[in-house]
Order: structure tokens, then sequence, then C-alpha cells
């Protein structure tokens, strides 16, 4: 076997030691960071599959330029090219070559995630399970936008925690080993903890796994019964009170309807004695 044949064959070993580890979910964006050295001149961003074979990401030739199959998928931006709409197939390695030197690798790992769902100030489960009988743990961790919230320490058994996550908030259980259960547990969950966490597990079969978690606000609670008693009370008080005003009303133009009514019928008999009274009289007169 020649030396150039071996060195295809190790490199993705070698790249996954020494390569940025990048995570993102399907459909997400991925960022490459662009040092100066690939920001001008002539390079390459190649992805690395398992089978050794190549596929070309973009070229640099004064400007990247989009590979053939990524036309419509990278944007270059000032500091970085961006991979949009991660697919499945995206996983791997991949290796910056820039004026002819090997620069910057990165291993690119794509999640369909699982769902977690919690109300607001409940307390969040995100799961993260995988054999740990007869395997020698060497480290688990939890990270969330490439930050680590916790990571423990599978030889010692000692936790550590991020610096901008509260100890008291996130934990794992204390019988992991014999469970197999790394599941993380967030205490009173805030809207601003949703999103995407991804569990790492560094052992002879490697463990990794993403989990969305999703926080919704709590419901409007229902007014206390007593409160809600009261309200139908003073419901029916009121429909009580405003029937009866109906009916005050009602009542009131009866009789307005009958004093007119026996006014206008008073005029109209005076009316007609008058009448009839003036008539009789001017009979009398003529004879």
């Amino acid at each position: 076997m020649s030396l150039s044949s071996v060195f295809v064959f190790f490199l993705p070993f070698i790249c996954e030691g020494l390569g940025a580890l990048i995570q993102t979910t399907v459909g997400a964006d991925v960022e490459f960071p662009l040092s100066e050295e690939c920001r001008k001149g002539e390079g390459t961003l190649y992805q690395r599959l398992d089978d050794a074979s190549t596929q070309l990401i973009a070229s640099l030739n004064g400007y990247w330029k989009p590979g053939r199959d990524y036309t419509v998928r990278l944007v270059v931006g000032r500091d970085s090219l961006i991979l949009t709409k991660a697919y499945f197939n995206d996983n791997g390695h991949y290796e910056f070559t820039c004026n002819k030197k090997h620069l910057e690798a990165y291993k690119l790992e794509v999640f369909v995630p699982s769902e977690v769902a919690v109300s607001e100030g409940g307390d969040a489960i995100l799961p993260c399970r995988s054999v740990t009988a007869g395997q020698s743990v060497k480290s688990a961790r939890w990270r969330r936008n490439g930050e680590v919230l916790l990571e423990l320490n599978g030889l010692t058994g000692e936790i550590t925690y991020g610096n901008d996550f509260n100890r008291s908030r996130v934990s794992i259980p204390s019988d992991w080993d014999r469970r197999a259960d790394l599941s993380l547990t967030i205490k009173g969950a805030q809207q601003q903890d949703g999103g995407v966490y991804y569990c790492d597990v560094e052992k002879a079969e490697k463990h990794r796994s993403a989990v969305r978690l999703r926080v919704r606000k709590p419901p409007v609670s229902a007014p206390h019964p007593a409160l809600h008693l009261k309200f139908q009370q003073t419901a029916h008080t009121y429909t009580d009170f405003h029937v009866f005003c109906r009916l005050q009303e009602s009542y009131h133009w009866i009789w307005i309807t009958i004093i007119i009514t026996a006014a206008v019928t008073s005029v109209i008999v005076f009316t007609l004695k008058f009448f009839w009274g003036w008539r009789e009289k001017t009979k009398g007169v003529h004879a």
C-alpha cells in the first residue's frame, strides 16, 4: 500500500480528531468561518465523504464561487461561507485549503432532533440514553448554541458547568452509569431556555443526539370557584334588576296609554254633548 493511499485511509480519523465540531439540525444554516488566509488568493472548501471521495463545496479565485451542486445553497458572507438548509447527507468532514496550505478542518453533524415541550415554569427533561454497561465513558456533555452547559468526567464522576448556566437549574441523574441515562433536567424552564440541545457521550461506541426544547407560555388560569360563584350571583342579581326595570317601564307606558285614552275619550264625549246641546237649542229658536 502506497504512502498516499495510507494517508487517504486515515484522513477521516485525523480530521475527526483535529477538526472543530459543528452541530446543527436538518434545514438549519451552517456557517464555516473564513480565516484571513482564505479571504483572498486561491482556495477550496471540500467535503470528504466516508468512502474517502471528495465533493467540491466552493472555490476561491479572487472571490469565492459555489461548486456545481451548491449554486443555490451556498451564500458567501463577509467572514464566512454559509451552507443553507442543511441536508442529512451534509454530515461529514470539511477542509479548507487556501493558497496551497491545509488550514481549517471541520466535522459537521446534522441531526433530526426529538421534541420536548413544557409549560413555562415547569421542569423539562431532555432525553439522552446510551449503553454504559461494559463501556468506559470518558466524558459526556450537553451543549446549546456551541456552548457547554454541563460536562461530566466519566472517570472521576466530576461535573462542571458552563459559565452562563446556574448549576441549581441543570442536572443529570446521579446514578447515570447504572441507568445508562444522561438526560438533562432543566428546572423552572423559561422562554429563553428554548432551542436545540446536543448530548455527546465519548466512549467506545460514541453517542450523539439532539433535542429541541419548546417552552409554552402558561395558560390563562380560570377564576377561583368562589369568585366565579360571586360573579354568577352578581350576574343573576343584575339580570333580575334589569327584568324588574323592564317591567316597571312597561307598566309606566300602560298607564300613560290609559290616561291618554281616557282624556281623548272625555274630549270626544264633551264635544258630542256640546254639539248635541247646540243643535237642540238651534231647533228651539227656529220653532
